[in-house]
């Protein structure tokens, strides 16, 4: 068992609380997962119905279990609301590599509140669970996402290609890069 995992860890930053992702969160999981906004450059299935979304909340909290995955609800400090999410996942063997994933409800866009989530989890990642490289996937179209990642010191995997879906650039950022943006 790795210590990122348990017990189960509680990010807070200037404005925001991830925390774990509760079956209290599920009309926002429906709503953020459904959403056409939020999934116009994603290729998942989307929530037909509450139980489809609760369905999901609870394979999320199964992948937290066998330790594929860490998920925070965001919200704003104050209030329990979601207003998105954010996950580290797709963990190399060796917990030296994960995959960051991200999304946040439109109304809370353009607010800096994703960058603040975004900085929280890459330093959890770091230095908690010890990562080497956080890669991103992100649609080639999708440039919020694309800034959101160079603003937090990703850097284009030129030679890396998505077989799975070819519309996607690959990001990715190592220990070192995360150091040497702090100290700058």
């Amino acid at each position: 068992m790795i210590a990122g995992f348990s017990p189960y860890p509680t990010l807070v930053t200037e404005r925001l609380v991830l925390r774990k992702l509760a079956i209290t969160d599920l009309s926002e999981i429906f709503s953020i997962r459904s959403d056409q906004e939020v999934n116009q450059f994603i290729e998942r299935p989307r929530p037909r119905s509450l139980t489809e979304a609760e369905e999901f909340i609870i394979n999320i909290h199964k992948g937290i279990a066998e330790e594929r995955c860490l998920y925070w609800a965001i919200t704003l400090k104050g209030l329990s609301k979601l207003i998105g999410t954010i996950c580290l996942w797709n963990f190399s063997s060796q917990y030296i590599q994960a995959e960051l994933g991200y999304e946040l409800l439109p109304a809370y866009q353009g607010r800096g509140y994703i960058y603040e989530a975004t900085q929280a989890v890459i330093q959890y990642g770091f230095v908690n669970i010890s990562l080497n490289r956080i890669e991103a996937y992100t649609h080639k179209k999708n440039l919020r996402s694309i800034q959101l990642l160079l603003k937090n010191g990703f850097t284009l995997e030129q030679h890396k290609i998505d077989d799975e879906h070819p519309a996607n650039l690959i990001f990715a950022l190592t220990n070192m890069d995360s150091q040497n943006s702090r100290g700058s």
